[in-house]
């Protein structure tokens, strides 16, 4: 139990020093909520230091989080769909930076760190039987996931290269080998969003039913079997 409330605490720290970068990085972009501009200008608009900061520190987190699965994290029910989740979101923060897309790829990092702050101190919480606290940041871990991975996400995000993003051989196209392989792991991790939203649902039915939140949301589907 030590070694988990050490592991969640530092996951916490991890994702809350992540998370707060990125708010100070796009709080003030006009942008961010007009999908049409992450494209105006490209691929000529000027890539600032602190969007540059901001993708070295997610490319290590999420560089760390990948290695960190395959050798030194016990194994959990969702082992692979961590895999590729890593490996997706690698794929986008590594083509984005190449091909000057990095006002989508500060949306998708940010919006992929925000919620994580909260479950790791939910796991904390209940690794000191401070069920109360648990309970409610757990709830607002799940909330805030929803939100943003399961709506902002594709709405906003996965629909505007369809929408906004001139693609082709022109000098102001991005390569179409790019722009599907970009697309297609934003839609790879727009389905697991899906089915984590769907575990989450099933761990808050189980918690009303037992009055209080037990356990890891990844391992739902395994204590289930």
């Amino acid at each position: 139990l030590r070694i988990r409330f050490r592991t969640a605490a530092w996951r916490f720290l991890n994702y809350a020093i992540s998370s707060t970068i990125g708010v100070l990085c796009l709080y003030d972009k006009d942008w961010v909520w007009q999908p049409r501009e992450y494209f105006v200008n490209w691929p000529h608009f000027p890539l600032e230091e602190s969007t540059r900061f901001y993708y070295a520190v997610g490319f290590g987190s999420y560089a760390y989080g990948f290695i960190s699965l395959l050798f030194f994290e016990p194994w959990q029910s969702d082992f692979l769909a961590m895999i590729i989740h890593h490996f997706s979101t690698l794929t986008v923060i590594i083509a984005s930076f190449l091909f000057k897309q990095t006002r989508v790829g500060v949306v998708v990092l940010l919006l992929h760190d925000v919620s994580d702050p909260f479950m790791e101190i939910a796991k904390c919480f209940l690794y000191l039987k401070w069920q109360k606290l648990a309970d409610a940041t757990f709830l607002l871990f799940a909330a805030v996931f929803m939100f943003t991975r399961n709506y902002i996400f594709p709405v906003y995000v996965i629909t505007a290269p369809f929408l906004y993003q001139t693609r082709g051989d022109g000098p102001d196209d991005i390569p179409l080998a790019i722009f599907w392989l970009c697309v297609g792991c934003l839609i790879v991790l727009a389905l697991l969003h899906v089915y984590w939203a769907f575990l989450l649902i099933k761990m808050i039915i189980r918690a009303i039913r037992a009055k209080s939140v037990e356990g890891d949301v990844r391992d739902v589907e395994s204590d289930d079997e």
